[in-house]
């Protein structure tokens, strides 16, 4: 039996992404009526960077989209993981449209630099001041900035990702190296200093073009620009060591490749900042190092590389870590435990005003 007056609509940018969404089926298996919606069919073309002017563009073009689909989302909950900010406009302005069981979770919500901006703080306190809007975010520090516009309680689930999708590890005659990987938010000048600091260990960076602190590399330095996820994915995996050099303690960073190297059992360096640190335990599941501090991150390299230190016992653990705290199906069943506490909180409330209509 279905959970009737409770529709749920899974929205994503692109059509990949609702493919490849776990919480659609998991909803389901909960008996929930299970609709979806993606703004675009097809994902922009590699390597293409589009103007801010573009982005207002598309975001325009995704709130008129909307517009036209206002009547099918009437008592509706909205559990969107992209095109933010056209369901923060409808949801504010046109919610009392939109009936008693409507509601907006906004997950995969990023700010980054625009987090300084007044203009954008503005926009927050605005659009999230609205009763039927709720967010969910990707670290203790996010739920801390969103209380301050949000309504809500707002909720921290971490990022996570499938434990069978990684390529298997191909033999090679290379020597050993130690991996670091990222398109965004890197510290690559920090590494770049503790690389030339160690020059019997071999590194391998994959960075992109987009990154703008890649100058003189390092005699022992190896690096791939804008390769394939295959190709991240495989350099990652035949590494002995992997290190995540962050510049700034900002949304979505670093977290995937953490993911990828605890399933890949490889022990991993960490900048020790809350976007990402909340994956690792200190020295059993990973190894620290300050936020741009060069000889804190020299000494965590020189822990892993000790010939007396037990990588295989930190990656081993790291998995272990992994697989019971951070899959998608837990991360699913955290989501769909939100969805339904706000249920039954709201049939509480409904059934408490009905009484004191009924005593009146």
């Amino acid at each position: 039996m279905k959970i009737t007056g409770n529709k749920i609509c899974v929205v994503h940018y692109y059509k990949q992404y609702l493919e490849n969404e776990s919480l659609i089926q998991n909803l389901a298996d909960e008996k929930f009526e299970v609709s979806t919606y993606c703004f675009f069919t097809r994902l922009p073309q590699k390597g293409k960077i589009f103007s801010k002017k573009r982005m207002i563009l598309e975001q325009l073009l995704c709130l008129l989209k909307l517009f036209f689909k206002l009547h099918k989302y009437r008592n509706t909950v909205i559990f969107c993981f992209g095109g933010h900010y056209s369901f923060f406009v409808i949801t504010k302005l046109f919610g009392f449209l939109l009936g008693k069981n409507y509601h907006l979770y906004c997950y995969n919500f990023y700010l980054h630099d625009l987090s300084k901006n007044k203009l954008v703080l503005s926009f927050l306190s605005f659009f999230l001041s609205s009763g039927k809007t709720t967010m969910i975010v990707q670290s203790p520090n996010e739920v801390k900035f969103y209380e301050n516009y949000s309504s809500n309680p707002v909720h921290f689930i971490p990022f996570s990702c499938p434990m069978d999708n990684l390529p298997e590890k191909i033999e090679t005659k290379s020597e050993e190296y130690l991996f670091s990987g990222g398109y965004s938010n890197r510290d690559y000048e920090l590494l770049f200093k503790s690389i030339r600091q160690t020059p019997h260990i071999n590194f391998v960076i994959v960075a992109s073009t987009l990154n703008k602190n890649l100058t003189t590399i390092p005699d022992n330095a190896t690096v791939y620009m804008d390769i394939d996820n295959k190709q991240f994915n495989q350099l990652l995996i035949n590494s002995s060591g992997v290190i995540i050099p962050l510049k700034k303690d900002v949304g979505a960073s670093g977290q995937l490749v953490s993911l990828l190297a605890m399933q890949s059992r490889k022990p991993v360096i960490y900048c020790n900042i809350s976007v990402i640190n909340y994956y690792f335990i200190p020295n059993k599941t990973g190894i620290p190092y300050e936020l741009g501090n060069a000889e804190s991150l020299n000494n965590a390299i020189k822990m892993l590389t000790h010939p007396e230190f037990d990588k295989k016992k930190m990656a081993d653990e790291a998995f272990k870590r992994c697989s019971e705290n951070f899959t998608k199906k837990k991360r699913d069943d955290e989501f769909i435990n939100i969805i339904k506490t706000h249920i039954k909180t709201k049939s509480k409330k409904m059934r408490f005003s009905y009484s004191l209509l009924l005593k009146e």
